[in-house]
């Protein structure tokens, strides 16, 4: 029979959740049994911290108030004020300063030593030195106030450690506050004297720069030097224009020999205000250029005319071609001279360009040096005037220090001095907290302890680990299965599904027990120690397998202490014992329940000899012949550590069942009786694991039993079932 909580490839991965659920489960079982211990510890350790502070010597207070004025008039209608953010904390932190208290202690030895001396001879300041003297502060609320309170071993002490230490907390206010200006007045005037020196050497280079360099005609020079390179820009211009004109004039015109005077009269006229000289020469030329031409026109007309009338050969007509030809060959010499001067002019202004070139590549030289030197003479001016200016403000920032440092006044002062010591009660809460802290431990490592050593089954889990044997049930604990006898047997429509599956679920690996060729059918439930639940456990298997319409018959074979009658209501006389004495026979011991198929034989009377009647060849007979009369023979027996009667009667039956119950049996009551089964060749057939809590880990199977219940419950006409 498989193990119903086992991995069915007996795989060995560890399920760290389970584990943790596991732990918590148990931890709860622990502190359920043991809850005593974490009062019982805590109280103790209470008594403990309160005798303790009880023997000690007695502590006393005192309380005192400083205040906070926040602002300090200055002269010339300045006003000092502290950072405030973090201000409280940061005094606070300040005032309880190991450094604060230790020079208030050495203020009070001097000043006081028989103060001194009275505190040093108490047993707290012998046994734990500066340690015992204790201060605390705090802020009133609403206010700017502190309050501090002190405790030390001894009364006058008290008062006058508390005074010391707001007189040595100011103190070493004012000791913060001059060495910080100190240090921040060497700071600048050691910047002073750089800036000084930064000063001088600027002015040295001003002054430098302008011996090496007459600045204002350099300015004057930058300024004019600009205004003639844009005219000289300007000409240049000019002149490319032309030049690009009178190129396109003899490039165009070089084949061509009409319009050429016409053209160059145009260029001449744009040209004009470049050369005079040319634009004269281009007058006169035009002048005869127009002659010539409107001479030509007038000789063209006349011919036109005398043609009319006139044949070819006629005098007039020849003599007319004649001054036409003259004329054109004047005109054709007016075009040759108008571009060799066109081919001169244009040499002129290339000659021009070029020299204007290099006039303006000089005077660009002349005017990037004077840019340069007037920029360099400004960059030493403007580092001139900004150290002038830090050097300005830090003689600013080192008077406010010589006003600071002069200044006598306090933020914090002394409000109420120190008020007479007062008994107290002194860590009085701590150290009740510390006891019931230290209780707490305590019990904690008494329950760790006390769970290690309990190593009773808590889970179906830890059953299959512990045990190579395979659980074949698991029963549910419910209510009143503990003593009333009217709730501790499977009943027919058994509200309870839980248990009654529980219930069916045993009685399905009992019939898939064996294999194919042999079934057994004779069964002895027992357990290890009394009190486990085992004859409950029988009764409701044979109930169970009477719902399935099989012959059962229960017999209570615990002939020392049987109490299945009381479960079934039924007789005790007349029984098992008297069967196997020889004085009654099984038809005259079976005894008829109120379940259906389902019989029993009560204990009977209680024999002398038990364990004898269980070994004899009587209890062979009886097995045999209510084998042959039922399906299943169930023998409720004796605990095996309790009798040895069951240890020599398990190896008459087919199978034992051992019923282990949840959260009461322990691992070392277990083995000892399984051992004992072992050494008289008894196997175990499966366990019952009993009483199990449906809300431990692993117990999951159960969680849905509202899905029959409430389905049931709705269908209140349904027929009621026999079998539950």
């Amino acid at each position: 029979m498989d193990d119903l909580f086992q991995d069915e490839k007996n795989s060995k991965t560890v399920d760290y959740t389970e584990l943790c659920r596991q732990i918590v489960y148990r931890t709860k079982i622990v502190l359920r049994r043991y809850w005593w211990v974490i009062p019982l510890a805590i109280a103790l350790g209470v008594c403990v911290k309160a005798v303790e502070g009880f023997l000690k010597d007695p502590f006393y207070k005192s309380t005192s108030q400083m205040i906070v004025s926040g602002r300090i008039a200055l002269p010339e209608n300045d006003v000092y004020a502290e950072e405030r953010d973090n201000f409280f904390g940061t005094q606070i932190e300040l005032m309880l300063s190991d450094q604060v208290q230790v020079r208030a202690v050495e203020r009070i030895r001097l000043a006081n030593p028989d103060l001194h001396d009275a505190l040093t001879e108490t047993e707290a300041y012998q046994t734990d030195g500066l340690d015992s003297l204790d201060v605390d502060a705090d802020v009133k609320r609403d206010t700017s106030i502190f309050v501090l309170k002190s405790y030390t071993p001894h009364s006058e002490y008290t008062q006058a450690y508390l005074d010391a230490v707001m007189e040595e907390y100011i103190n070493r206010r004012v000791e913060m506050r001059s060495k910080t200006s100190e240090r921040t007045y060497d700071a600048i005037v050691a910047q002073l004297k750089a800036l000084e020196v930064e000063v001088d050497a600027g002015e040295d280079a001003i002054v430098e720069f302008q011996q090496r360099n007459n600045i204002v005609f350099i300015q004057e020079q930058g300024a004019a030097a600009g205004t003639y390179l844009a005219e000289l820009k300007r000409r240049l211009a000019e002149f490319n224009t032309e030049s690009r004109s009178l190129a396109s004039i003899l490039n165009e015109h070089s084949g061509q020999k009409g319009l050429l005077l016409d053209q160059l009269q145009g260029q001449g006229r744009e040209g004009a205000s470049a050369n005079d000289t040319f634009d004269g020469g281009a007058v006169e030329e035009n002048q005869k250029y127009i002659l010539s031409k409107e001479k030509l026109q007038m000789l063209h007309a006349q011919l036109d005319e005398f043609s009319i009338y006139l044949k070819p050969k006629h005098p007039k007509i020849i003599g007319l071609k004649n001054q036409i030809e003259r004329t054109e060959n004047q005109l054709e010499i007016q075009r040759g001279q108008a571009l060799e001067r066109i081919a001169e002019r244009q040499q002129v202004v290339e000659n021009q360009i070029n020299n204007l070139n290099v006039e303006i590549e000089i005077w660009e030289k002349t005017a990037l040096e004077n840019g340069r030197l007037i920029a360099e003479f400004e960059r030493l001016q403007s580092r001139l005037a900004r150290s002038k200016e830090a050097y300005a403000s830090s003689q600013d920032s080192l008077r406010a220090i010589d006003t600071n440092q002069n200044l006598q006044q306090d933020t914090v002062s002394i409000l109420v001095n120190a008020r007479r010591a007062v008994p107290a009660g002194v860590g009085v809460a701590r150290q009740f907290a510390m006891g019931a802290l230290f209780g707490l431990v305590f019990a904690g490592g008494v329950l760790f302890v006390l769970g290690a050593l309990d190593n009773r089954i808590l889970t179906a889990n830890e059953l299959s680990a512990q045990f190579q044997e395979p659980l074949i049930g698991a029963i549910p604990f419910e209510k009143g299965n503990d003593g009333d006898v009217n709730s501790v047997l499977l009943r027919k429509n058994d509200d309870r599904y839980v248990f009654a599956e529980a219930c069916r679920n045993l009685r399905t690996s009992v019939f898939f027990m064996g294999d194919e060729h042999v079934k057994p059918s004779v069964f002895a439930v027992t357990s290890a120690v009394p009190s486990e639940g085992k004859s409950t456990v029988s009764a409701n298997l044979a109930v169970a397998l009477s719902f399935a319409h099989s012959k059962v018959l229960l017999v209570d074979a615990d002939l020392r202490r049987g109490r299945l009658h009381h479960l079934l209501k039924l007789n005790r006389e007349h029984g098992f014992s008297d069967v196997l004495d020889g004085r009654l026979t099984l038809d005259g011991a079976v005894q008829s329940s109120s379940y259906e198929h389902l019989d029993f034989v009560s204990i009977g009377g209680y024999p002398d000899h038990p364990a004898e009647l269980l070994m004899s060849e009587k209890m062979d007979a009886f097995i045999r012949e209510a084998r042959e009369r039922y399906d299943f023979v169930i023998f409720d027996t004796a605990p095996i550590l309790a009798t040895d009667d069951t240890s020599g009667f398990a190896g008459k039956v087919d199978a034992l069942l051992f019923t282990i119950r949840c959260a009461y049996t322990q691992v070392r009551q277990i083995k000892p009786a399984m051992a004992r089964l072992r050494e008289r060749n008894v196997d175990i057939s499966g366990l019952i694991l009993n009483y199990v809590d449906t809300m431990q880990p692993g117990y999951y199977y159960y969680r849905y039993s509202e899905y029959y219940t409430d389905s049931k419950g709705s269908d209140s006409s349904a027929p009621k079932q026999e079998s539950a």
